[in-house]
């Protein structure tokens, strides 16, 4: 499931979910993957913002023009997004991404992450709420992540606040 900003209102979270699921369909077609659904701020001020990837290389600009175009037709036809007038963005997640459901984590296997965890975790030197390393994979509901310290620890996904890959200029981002 991808991540989707829910706020306060359960209204909010149902159309988000409608949005979600339309993105999906469009991402499927253009051989996209939906990387995050957000909507953010308030009247006049209204952003829906959706980031998508490629399934095995780098989204280009024309899929992110191919997707907006596409999703901003079922927007308006289905009208998914009550309250009045917003800003639709459709873009790559970037080099440094927001990490925010396991697939996520095991798609960018490799990449130097840092982590924000809700509950300190036991490391031998360190902040044990702050870690910073490299993906080694998921197991279950279990991130590996070599840290740069030098020593291995195992990450449960609930215990994680926050998450983004961090840009490594001594070598690329891989997929696997």
């Amino acid at each position: 499931m991808v991540p989707l900003f829910f706020g306060t209102s359960s209204a909010r979270g149902v159309e988000l979910e409608a949005i979600r699921k339309a993105a999906e369909e469009i991402c499927d077609r253009e051989a996209c993957v939906l990387w995050d659904v957000e909507l953010f701020g308030s009247g006049r001020g209204r952003t829906l913002r959706v980031t998508i990837d490629g399934k095995d290389r780098e989204v280009s600009i024309a899929e992110c023009e191919n997707v907006s175009k596409a999703l901003n037709l079922i927007l308006d036809v289905q009208d998914l997004v009550p309250g009045g007038p917003y800003q639709l963005e459709v873009s790559s997640p970037g080099i440094e991404r927001s990490l925010k459901e396991l697939w996520q984590f095991e798609r960018m296997k490799t990449s130097l992450v840092e982590i924000l965890l809700s509950e300190r975790i036991e490391v031998p030197s360190g902040d044990p709420l702050r870690l910073k390393g490299s993906i080694l994979g998921v197991d279950g509901e279990v991130i590996r992540i070599a840290r740069v310290e030098g020593d291995e620890v195992n990450v449960e996904f609930p215990l994680v606040k926050r998450a983004k890959t961090i840009f490594d200029d001594r070598k690329s981002n891989k997929r696997s």
